[in-house]
C-alpha cells in the first residue's frame, strides 16, 4: 500500500512539475486528491462482487478488505500542510497546459526560494542561515513576493 501512495504522488508532482521533497499533504490539498491506498480503501469492497478467485484461493480476502473494520475518517490533509504555504496564492483550477501549470504550482509551492538562496547546500525548508543573493536580506518563504534587489516582473523573469 505504501509503495501505490508513493507511485500516485509522485505521479501528481511530476504532473504539477514539482521536485520530490515537496510536501506530499501540499501535493494532496492543491489537487484535492487522497492517498491511492485510501481511495481504494473506499470502493474496493463495493467493487470485488464481481471477482471469482481459482478454488484454491477458497476463503482467502484480499487482506486490506475486512467487513469488521470500522470505517476510517475522511483523509484531511490540511493539519499536515506547513504553515508558510498559506501565504501562497489561491487557485480555483490546475491549469490543462503544461507550461501554465508549471509556472503556476513553482510560484505556490515557491520553489523560486532554491533561485534566491544563497545557501548551497540541499534543503527542503527554509531555514534561519537562508540569505537572499539579490538582496542580502533573509530569504523568508515567498521572499520573491518582497524583494527589494530588482522588481517582481524582472525578478520572476530571472527565475
Amino acid at each position: 500500500m505504501q509503495a501505490l501512495d508513493a507511485v500516485w504522488s509522485k505521479y501528481l508532482k511530476r504532473y504539477l512539475g514539482l521536485p520530490p521533497h515537496v510536501n506530499n499533504a501540499t501535493v494532496y490539498h492543491v489537487t484535492g486528491t487522497e492517498p491511492f491506498s485510501n481511495s481504494l480503501k473506499a470502493i474496493a469492497p463495493q467493487r470485488l462482487g464481481g471477482l471469482s478467485f481459482p478454488e484454491c484461493f477458497s476463503g482467502m480476502m484480499i487482506s486490506f478488505i475486512n467487513e469488521q473494520a470500522p470505517m476510517q475518517p475522511p483523509f484531511d490533509p490540511i493539519p499536515q500542510v506547513p504553515t508558510t504555504f498559506w501565504a501562497s496564492r489561491v487557485i480555483v483550477a490546475i491549469p490543462s497546459m503544461k507550461h501554465y501549470r508549471h509556472r503556476i504550482m513553482r510560484e505556490i509551492f515557491d520553489m523560486s526560494h532554491f533561485d534566491l538562496c544563497s545557501n548551497s547546500t540541499f534543503h527542503n525548508k527554509i531555514e534561519d542561515d537562508c540569505v537572499c543573493m539579490i538582496c542580502k536580506d533573509n530569504a523568508h518563504a515567498y521572499h520573491v513576493r518582497y524583494c527589494v534587489g530588482q522588481p517582481n516582473d524582472t525578478h520572476s523573469e530571472q527565475l
